[in-house]
C-alpha cells in the first residue's frame, strides 16, 4: 500500500491545481481525505488480521488445560495445582506484566535513553503478534514432548493417564499469550479511537 504515500504528491503546481488550491483534474490526483480513507481502511484490515491471530492464541487455552491434565501437576509432594486453575496464571501474568512494563522497563530505559522512551501503537501490535506467535510455538513444543515421553512410558493408548513431565512446563505459553494480549490489545484500542 505505499503508493498511498504517493497519493498527494503534486508534481507540478501550475498544471495540477487551480487557482484557488483544488485539483484541477481529481482523477489525477487524490485528496488527502481520499488518501486518508484508504490508509485507514488498510489499518482496520492489518488490525483485524492481527485479531485474528491473537485469537487464535486464545484458543488454545482450553488445550492447554486438557494438556495440564494429562501433566504432573505436583509442586510439593502435597501440593496438587487443579488443571483448571492453570487459568488464573492468565490473570497473574497480565498484571505483573503491565505493572513491570509501566512501573520497571519504561523507567529503566527512561534512565538508559536520557529521554522518555515509548513504543508506538505499530509496535505495540507488532510485539503483540510476536508473543502470540511465540506462544503457539511454546504451546507446541511442549505438546511434542509430552507425547514423546507418553510413548516411551506406554501411555500412547491412554488418553486419561499422567504422563510424569511437569504441568509448569505450560506456564510460558501463558505468559506470552498473555504478553500478546497486553501489547496488541493497547495498540488495538488506541488505533480505533
Amino acid at each position: 500500500m505505499q503508493f498511498l504515500n504517493k497519493a498527494c504528491v503534486i508534481k507540478n503546481p501550475q498544471q495540477d491545481l487551480t487557482s484557488d488550491g483544488n485539483a484541477s483534474n481529481p482523477w489525477s490526483l487524490l485528496y488527502n481525505r481520499s488518501s486518508g480513507r484508504a490508509e485507514s481502511v488498510n489499518q482496520s484490515d492489518t488490525g483485524l488480521v492481527y485479531g485474528i491471530i491473537i485469537a487464535v492464541t486464545y484458543s488454545l487455552d482450553s488445550f492447554a488445560v486438557i494438556q495440564a491434565s494429562t501433566m504432573d501437576r505436583h509442586i510439593t509432594p502435597k501440593l496438587d495445582i487443579p488443571a483448571g486453575s492453570f487459568g488464573a496464571s492468565v490473570i497473574i501474568t497480565f498484571v505483573v506484566g503491565i505493572a513491570l512494563y509501566d512501573r520497571i522497563i519504561l523507567p529503566l530505559a527512561l534512565k538508559m535513553k536520557g529521554k522518555p522512551v515509548c513504543l508506538s501503537f505499530k509496535q505495540r501490535r507488532e510485539t503483540g503478534l510476536l508473543c502470540s506467535c511465540a506462544a503457539t510455538v511454546s504451546l507446541t513444543v511442549v505438546e511434542y514432548i509430552r507425547r514423546e515421553i507418553a510413548i516411551q512410558e506406554g501411555l500412547s493408548d491412554k488418553p486419561q493417564a499422567m504422563v510424569h513431565i511437569s504441568a509448569l512446563w505450560i506456564l510460558p505459553y501463558a505468559i506470552m499469550s498473555n504478553w500478546a494480549s497486553d501489547f496488541n490489545g493497547i495498540g488495538q484500542r488506541i488505533l480505533l479511537l
